[in-house]
């Protein structure tokens, strides 16, 4: 817009497009620079009336702008200190609106005013000039009229005279321009001053937000279940007042109410379904045309057997990632239709959310083998799924009575499932878990180590019955009249080894690693995020724990596609 505006003006201000230069006579520049002018003023008009509309675009533009602030100002001033999301959220609102007008906005109006002022003096000095050309038009100061006998001659003085008109009329349409970008710069002012306060009010909403997560300790969980009924009656009525339940119709045209959130529930639950089947029919399709391709469809029988079911060993997360970029493209491609203001909002998390998505999922088809894929998966969606979770506390603005009744619980419950995703899948492959050809080579590798692993046993058994011998010494010579106390006690002291399921037997374990070490040391640093968000929510820390959580999720896909 500024290099637009810039374009105008300068056109606008053109003076005529080949100056006038050092002509046979008078009487021939004074022909030249009539041209000239009548020429430059067809150029001005065109210009005006090009401005003209640019200039009421402006007006459209302050006009919209004056009514979303108006907009902004009064959800931002009524909202409850209580309600974190909303409040983050109409901040949010303020500071976009301030950044865009000022960036998108801005135009160098003095600038542009300095060098108005200056075409003006200088079609000043050419009309002054032309009317002090014998026979003078003007009378100077203290000065009598000359006449003289080198006067100008009856044509040159009318091209003198049309010069003179022509000049005018390209500065009085300069001081017009001059005094609606006047206008537009008092507007601009006057809407600027407005967004400004605006927008220190929000970033001083934000201070006090940021210091309440770090400064303020809320009740800790052992203190709410302590008052347990007294907080589920807070936690319904906030319920009740912010989505207003019950009473629909003194909200019925409200964005952000009760039906409105049931609309965007089934909207997303319509498209995660429709992304899933079409992911579920794209993976399919693809799996059909690379089985009949010639670098793929090519060896023995065996080996395309082989090839083709590490294929299909990693389809669901071909699908599964097939399906997080579809749901990305279709909600891009629907947000430009939509009209409410709480689904383009909460479109624009949910995009935010699937693009991180499918960036991790892409690392792990890329990076893993078709027999780690599963596991892969296994160790990073508690971490996936609870970002979920605070995505949609963000996306319905739950209040925060809410957020500290239940998200404790819910944190907890992901600890537990990221520990035991942790401890079952950083282990070692089965048999079942390699295809033939791995499987050979495996067993080639246990071969060479089957007479190593025998010595070790024994030397290991060993060194358990001399150790199991001399806590028997030493129990019989402390109770020597009580044998069977002794016997008692050397039973329990001793070590059994747990014998082995039937399970394990026919599908024991080899030597190669469920995940890489990197992915493990991930998956472990995730189960410590998890760690400190449970400590710091059941400690009354509810917002740190949603900050840790959020921040490492970023972390945690940016590494992705570095690794």
């Amino acid at each position: 817009m500024k290099k637009i505006l810039l374009v105008v003006c300068a056109l606008m201000l053109a003076v005529p497009s080949k100056a006038v230069l050092n002509e046979k006579n008078l009487d021939e520049t004074l022909v030249v620079l009539r041209g000239e002018l009548d020429q430059a003023i067809k150029k001005q008009q065109q210009n005006m009336a090009r401005y003209r509309q640019y200039n009421a675009s402006q007006k459209k533009t302050l006009k919209s702008t004056m009514d979303r602030c108006g907009e902004v100002s009064l959800m931002l001033y009524s909202q409850n200190p209580d309600y974190v999301f909303d409040l983050t959220y109409a901040c949010n609102e303020a500071t976009e609106l301030y950044r865009n007008f000022m960036t998108v906005n801005k135009k160098p109006y003095d600038l542009i005013n300095a060098r108005i002022n200056s075409e003006i003096k200088r079609y000043d000095g050419l009309i002054f000039s032309l009317k002090c050309l014998p026979p003078a038009l003007i009378q100077m100061k203290g000065k009598r009229r000359l006449h003289t006998p080198d006067t100008l001659s009856l044509s040159a003085q009318a091209d003198r005279a049309a010069c003179i008109q022509s000049a005018m009329q390209l500065r009085d349409n300069i001081v017009k321009t001059q005094r609606l970008i006047t206008a537009d710069s008092i507007a601009f002012s006057h809407v600027s001053t407005i967004l400004g306060k605006l927008n220190t009010y929000a970033q001083k909403r934000y201070d006090d937000i940021q210091s309440s997560i770090f400064r303020d300790n809320g009740s800790t969980y052992f203190e709410i279940l302590g008052n347990f009924g007294h907080n589920i009656d807070r936690a319904k009525l906030d319920v009740t007042n912010k989505y207003n339940l019950g009473n629909e119709s003194r909200f019925a045209k409200s964005q952000w109410r009760g039906s409105v959130i049931v609309g965007f529930v089934i909207f997303v639950v319509f498209y995660l379904v429709l992304s899933f089947v079409l992911g579920f029919l794209l993976t399919k399709l693809l799996y059909y045309v690379l089985k009949r391709l010639k670098w793929v469809n090519f060896g023995t029988n065996e080996v395309r057997a082989m090839r083709f079911a590490k294929m299909d060993k990693i389809k669901p997360a071909v699908m599964f990632a097939m399906a997080a970029l579809l749901f990305v493209v279709t909600i891009m491609l629907l947000r430009g239709r939509l009209y409410n203001n709480f689904f383009i909002m909460a479109s624009h998390l949910l995009v935010d959310y699937a693009v991180l998505l499918v960036a991790i999922t892409f690392s792990l088809l890329l990076r893993l083998r078709y027999n780690q894929m599963r596991h892969g998966f296994c160790v990073y969606m508690p971490m996936l799924v609870l970002g979920l979770v605070i995505i949609l506390f963000r996306i319905v603005f739950i209040p925060n009575s809410v957020v500290n009744l239940v998200f404790p619980p819910i944190v907890l419950f992901f600890l537990v499932w990221q520990w035991r995703a942790v401890r079952r899948h950083s282990g070692k492959l089965r048999e079942s878990e390699i295809i033939a050809a791995d499987a050979e080579q495996q067993a080639e590798e246990d071969d060479e180590t089957d007479d190593d692993d025998g010595v070790v046993i024994e030397v290991n058994e060993a060194e358990e019955r001399r150790k199991e011998r001399t806590i028997r010494k030493q129990i019989e010579a402390l109770v020597a009249d009580d044998t069977i106390v002794a016997k008692g006690l050397a039973s329990v002291l001793k070590v059994r080894k747990k014998a082995p399921s039937q399970a394990e037997i026919d599908d024991p374990l080899t030597s190669e690693p469920q995940l890489p070490q990197t992915d493990r040391n991930y998956a472990w640093l995730s189960f410590a995020v998890i760690l400190i968000a449970t400590l710091l929510t059941w400690f009354g820390r509810t917002l740190m724990s949603v900050e840790v959580v959020i921040w490492w999720l970023f972390q945690l896909t940016a590494i992705q596609g570095v690794i």
